[in-house]
């Protein structure tokens, strides 16, 4: 510009539009130049931008814990009476047979005896009649019986650890639908484990299943030994965002079918 020539500048700003100067002439003809300054075409680079948040899952619905016992009764259980004549007596005996469950082997239980018990048919308490070598697969009872059939009678196999029972736990849960509502792919669940009367804080990674599991059972042979776990499981996402964790309610049976049991 001359040296003549006189400017008065104005600037301003405009949340739409950006920073807007304008200049005015007042030396000749008092024209107005303006010049608009869009952030957007400007080379500077702006602060950064935050990635967009991962969304946490929801935690599975309905987690449970089943504290079962299956009962170690031996197969096949026949009862058969003995008469025994001679000349001048008549005596009575009640042969038991049984057999073997295969699917005890599976189980891992080494077997260190049977254990016999009878009742009378009026009764409902059991006494124990006798125990037997696991080798050994017959019983004979001579004690009381007649020509009657007066007693009920049950075998139950017992274990190296004294246990007429095999104990295991089953672990099951319910996907969350909030997860498919919130479009949240679930990628699998983590299963936690903790001694039973510790705090929360004690829960420790046991397991972790993929999306299509809904179920796990737990055959560590500390719970044959007594001992007894509280279980909690979370979601895990696509993303590898895992959800809180939720405690599983816990039952006790024995009443679940042994031909369940999956190895």
């Amino acid at each position: 510009t001359s040296s003549n020539q006189t400017y008065h500048p104005s600037i301003d700003y405009s949340s739409s539009i950006g920073a807007v100067a304008a200049w005015t002439d007042f030396s000749v003809s008092s024209d107005v130049f303006v010049a608009i300054f869009d952030p957007d075409d400007s080379d500077t680079p702006g602060p950064p931008v935050p990635p967009p948040s991962i969304p946490i899952p929801q935690p599975p619905l309905g987690v449970e814990a089943n504290y079962l016992n299956i009962p170690l009764t031996a197969l096949d259980l026949k009862n058969e009476l003995i008469i025994n004549r001679n000349l001048f007596t008549v005596q009575y005996f009640r042969k038991l047979t049984w057999a073997f469950d295969g699917s005890w082997n599976n189980w891992g239980i080494t077997l260190s005896k049977y254990r016999v018990y009878r009742k009378l048919k009026t009764s409902a308490a059991w006494e124990t009649l006798a125990e037997v070598n696991p080798a050994v697969l017959l019983y004979i009872d001579k004690n009381g019986v007649t020509g009657e059939d007066l007693f009920d009678y049950q075998v139950r196999g017992v274990d190296s650890l004294g246990n007429e029972f095999y104990a295991y736990n089953w672990v099951r849960w319910a996907p969350n639908p909030a997860n498919v509502e919130k479009k949240i792919p679930i990628i699998g669940y983590n299963v936690y484990r903790k001694l039973t009367g510790q705090s929360t804080d004690s829960y420790s990674l046991w397991k972790v299943v993929d999306a299509t599991t809904n179920s796990i059972e737990d055959y560590s042979i500390e719970i044959r030994q007594q001992t007894q776990y509280d279980y909690a499981v979370s979601a895990i996402s696509d993303k590898g965002k895992e959800s809180v964790k939720a405690e599983a309610l816990k039952y006790a049976s024995s009443t679940r079918k042994a031909g369940r049991l999956k190895f």
